[in-house]
């Protein structure tokens, strides 16, 4: 019969593992912090502004996870994805309803309706609701296009968010004496 057979692993030096895990997830957390701002404030001064809402809705979020982290920048307002994206023309117009607070506030400029023959009509001017009507035939028609503020920040930050990560991995690397 075989001699019992041991191993032993002497495991005291990994006790400082545990910092360097800490220490590890505070540097790439800020990190991501920071570059999570630097792409909110890209994708808010590339945005349409109107009222400002879309703009104020724009957040950041870090999700750490098992390997690194995550930063994701949104809204939650419905006409996001189509303010990013755009509309195809030929589809479907939107609700004109949804526009009358829009045409309330962008009043056009005074018309002069003028017949064929270039007489006055003595039709009345457009309400709020039918210019509301024809802009969202409109768009339903010939489209709209996208201002891509998400897709066009995450480009023009990607340089700034490289270097940032790269001096937390310099930081770290000389904080565990790497």
């Amino acid at each position: 019969m075989a001699e019992p057979f041991s191993i032993d692993v002497d495991l005291s030096g990994l006790a400082g593992l545990k910092g360097a895990a800490n220490e590890i997830e505070r540097v790439l957390t800020a990190a991501a912090f920071q570059a999570g701002a630097r792409v909110q404030a890209e994708v808010v001064t590339r945005m349409p502004v109107d009222l400002g809402a879309a703009r104020n809705n724009i957040s950041f979020h870090v999700t750490r996870e098992l390997y690194g982290v995550t930063v994701e920048i949104a809204g939650n307002l419905q006409y996001l994805p189509t303010l990013e994206e755009g509309r195809k023309a030929g589809k479907k117009a939107p609700p004109y309803d949804a526009l009358i607070p829009w045409v309330k506030r962008h009043p056009s400029p005074p018309m002069s309706f003028l017949t064929a023959k270039g007489n006055r009509s003595h039709r009345k001017a457009p309400t709020d609701k039918s210019r509301a009507f024809l802009i969202a035939r409109a768009i339903g028609k010939r489209g709209q296009p996208g201002h891509h503020m998400f897709r066009d920040a995450a480009i023009a930050s990607a340089p700034d968010v490289t270097a940032t990560f790269e001096d937390a991995m310099s930081i770290l690397a000389r904080s565990l004496n790497l």
